[in-house]
């Protein structure tokens, strides 16, 4: 079974276990139905707590080139968000498990999230869009 979207984009926040220095997001979708597979995705990271706020605060202040497609997730309401990957889910790859890094400032600045969220910005072509599973690692 799948996270079944209605139509091509939507988003899925996730609380983690634990707080979590995340180095990359893995994706994986079946060979059965390719159009309904996710294509374009960007990572979200809550920012939250003291010490995440104030290194969050230095990034943007030293006029970091945070890369971003969006400025925050439809969600994010009044909390910080800063993007952790855009990538590419390819459907003709020979492996449909896919990993992605995080973007390296994220790892160097030292962030850690217990929140995440994963934006689907489109799929390969389908009426809706299935997400079979999706995990980060650190």
């Amino acid at each position: 079974s799948c996270w079944l979207l209605g139509g091509n984009s939507g988003q899925l926040g996730v609380s983690l276990p634990r707080v979590v220095r995340i180095s990359h997001v893995v994706v994986d979708h079946i060979v059965s139905d390719t159009l309904t597979a996710p294509r374009q995705m960007i990572l979200w990271g809550l920012v939250d707590g003291r010490e995440n706020l104030a290194l969050f605060r230095a990034l943007r202040a030293n006029s970091l080139d945070i890369p971003e497609k969006r400025t925050f997730p439809a969600i994010s309401g009044s909390f910080s968000f800063i993007p952790l990957s855009y990538f590419e889910y390819n459907t003709h790859a020979s492996n449909l498990t896919q990993t992605f890094p995080v973007f390296p400032f994220v790892l160097d600045s030292g962030l850690d999230f217990g929140v995440v969220v994963l934006e689907i910005l489109g799929n390969w072509g389908g009426m809706s869009t299935c997400l079979y599973r999706f995990r980060v690692y650190g």
